[in-house]
């Protein structure tokens, strides 16, 4: 005879589950869904049955329950969740329930094996009474409220399904995993993106078929999805492009914590941006290099510009409308290349000068108005083609790369501003240009070299050199084309969330080439029609949430404004400006009315400052 019956009181308890990107964007107009969360705890009463031990339910795996709606229909059917260990208790994965009456109808628990070692009777069946409340429960989900129910369920060790109104306990173990998604479109009223509603399917990469398909919020989506598949999303919404994502089933379960954040196009024309010539009487004299910061203090765009063969080198200050008349010398130097950066951690924009001809490289300090003086280093004394900042060996300072023919110094910042080097970079270098950033996800700035060649029409492969986090780096392997390379930008323009590069050749067309988030470099196979080009940057000139380049080429050229469609694929956007020999860009809001702006160092004319219109 059955003597021994084993109660447990599961807590189900609905609380918000609503995530957001941006407090203050995208909150959803209608009440928030509520989420009901089952948790598996002792009585603390002691009812009949015993109380079953905290050994007993670490056995737990998962739950399956059923719920209805007030007109009987399934929310959840027999709907399977993971249990996980909280602080004691045993506590499954949440489900999310809009505002309503509803009912539990059936509620089991499952070990590691899928087998049923709880469950709570329905009304009506042979051990009904042993419980105070057997099921249908009963319960409320309130918008911005907790609601409880307390169902026991019973050891099911010893019973037969019938005995508890079920027809049957056989169930079959599902494993599953959660991801977070954000969907977001372009808002003309803000000139920014928003977080946005969308329906969302995901398939199985290998047959097509739909696993789960779900609407998401204008928030940050939990999705749980089962385990074991290569997976294709497809997010659809009215008036935008369908955008489909591939993800294996490592990368999709890297969104465990940070979200997968998609932007939608629009299916109608997306703004496109236009320029017009400042008009100011800049400088005729070539430069080498143009940086742009807040150099002194208030608030708006000032300019630092380089330049070589007797001519100086110069700050032009910004009055706050884009025009630069205030200009201060440098003096006579020889700079080949500049990079901006607080070096001596005092709150201000501090520069680093690479020389030509076998000069010593410069460190200038700012005196936060604008005011620039030697610090009086004089590092290195090979011939430089330019210079790259940032913090290689994770001590939170700004050190330094500096492009010299033949190999590239590594220079480590004390904190202070004073740089020492620490070792070189040498390979089958002769670089025009190199760049900066995280190319493999290891939370290390690695190294991206732009190769020019060694003659005319002999080509040398690009590479690529990994950072250990201590300003080690080594040769990745990697033999990355074999053109002559004059430029190159470094970022996201495939929206997978890793560094890509869109590199300038000097006799061929630009190429794209894809990151897989390794550090590993595909050429996409665009062929961009614009040689000779002098410098590139990447920027979202249309605001509809991918990078676009606009490109300056090296010998009577246009400047060309390149769209991209947010997957990485560039076309031309058949704006054109002027036919100039041109050297080097810099890009940001010059006039401060929200709109990008370029200046371009023309060579053997005046600069060029263009000043963007969003239409």
């Amino acid at each position: 005879m059955k003597t021994i019956y084993k109660i447990l009181s599961l807590l189900i308890v609905a609380a918000v589950l609503s995530l957001s990107c941006d407090d203050n964007q995208g909150q959803p107009e209608e009440p928030v869904p509520g989420a009901v969360e089952f948790r598996l705890s002792e009585p603390s009463d002691g009812t009949r049955g015993g109380v079953a031990g905290a050994e007993e339910l670490e056995d737990a795996r998962a739950i399956v329950i059923t719920i209805t709606d007030d007109q009987g229909n399934a929310v959840y059917d027999q709907e399977q969740i993971g249990v996980f260990n909280f602080s004691g208790d045993m506590v499954a994965e949440p489900l999310s329930l809009i505002p309503g009456n509803y009912q539990l109808t059936e509620f089991l628990v499952l070990d590691d094996q899928g087998v049923v070692i709880y469950a709570t009777p329905l009304e009506g069946s042979e051990y009904a009474h042993l419980v105070d409340d057997p099921l249908p429960i009963d319960f409320t989900i309130t918008a911005d409220a907790t609601t409880q129910v307390v169902p026991e369920v019973i050891d099911a060790s010893d019973f037969t399904p019938d005995e508890f109104g079920y027809a049957s306990f056989r169930f079959v173990l599902v494993e599953h995993f959660n991801f977070l998604i954000a969907a977001f479109v372009y808002d003309a009223g803000v000139q920014g993106l928003v977080l946005t509603n969308a329906e969302l399917t995901v398939q199985d990469q290998a047959t097509g078929s739909t696993l789960y398909s779900t609407s998401l919020g204008d928030t940050t989506n939990i999705i749980a999805i089962e385990d074991g598949f290569d997976y294709r999303l497809l997010l659809e919404k009215t008036g935008h492009n369908p955008v489909y994502l591939d993800y294996s089933n490592g990368e999709l379960k890297a969104f465990a914590s940070d979200p997968l954040e998609v932007v939608l196009q629009g299916v109608s024309p997306v703004p496109t941006e236009t320029f017009t010539d400042s008009g100011q009487a800049l400088s005729t004299e070539s430069a080498t290099s143009v940086n742009a910061g807040d150099f002194d203090g208030d608030g708006d765009l000032d300019l630092f510009i380089t330049r070589t063969n007797g001519a100086v080198t110069e700050v032009l200050l910004n009055d706050g409308t884009g025009d630069y008349s205030e200009v201060r010398s440098l003096g006579i130097l020889n700079v080949i290349g500049a990079a901006l950066g607080d070096l001596d951690n005092d709150g201000d924009l501090d520069v680093i000068m690479a020389q030509w001809t076998e000069q010593p490289n410069l460190v200038y300090l700012n005196d936060g108005s604008g005011n620039f003086t030697d610090s009086g280093q004089t590092l290195g004394s090979s011939a430089s083609r330019g210079v790259v900042l940032g913090d290689l060996d994770g001590d939170g300072d700004l050190d330094a790369i500096v492009n010299d023919m033949g190999g590239f110094p590594i220079l480590l910042n004390n904190g202070n501003g004073v740089f020492a080097q620490v070792g070189s970079i040498t390979g089958t270098l002769n670089a025009l240009d190199i760049a900066l950033s995280d190319l493999n996800g290891d939370g290390h700035l690695d190294l991206f070299v732009a190769n020019s060649g060694i003659g005319a029409g002999v080509g040398m492969p690009d590479l690529v050199f990994l950072n250990d986090g201590n300003a080690n780096f080594s040769n990745s392997g990697q033999s990355l084309g074999n053109a002559k390379s004059s430029a190159i930008a470094v970022a996201d323009v495939d929206g997978d969330g890793d560094f890509d590069a869109f590199i300038g050749d000097e006799e061929q067309n630009a190429t794209i080439w894809v990151n897989d988030g390794n550090g590993t470099f595909t050429n996409s196979g665009q062929s961009l029609a614009s040689t000779d080009i002098h410098d590139v940057v990447l920027v979202d000139f249309d605001l509809d949430g991918d990078l676009d380049a606009f490109t300056v080429e090296g010998v009577n050229g246009p400047h060309k404004l390149w769209l991209n469609n947010g997957s990485g694929s560039f076309v031309d956007s058949g704006l054109t400006l002027g036919n100039f020999s041109s050297a080097t860009i810099a890009h940001g809001d010059f006039d401060i009315d929200g709109d990008v702006d370029v200046y371009v160092a023309v060579s053997g004319a005046a600069d060029i400052l263009w000043l963007g219109d969003q239409n």
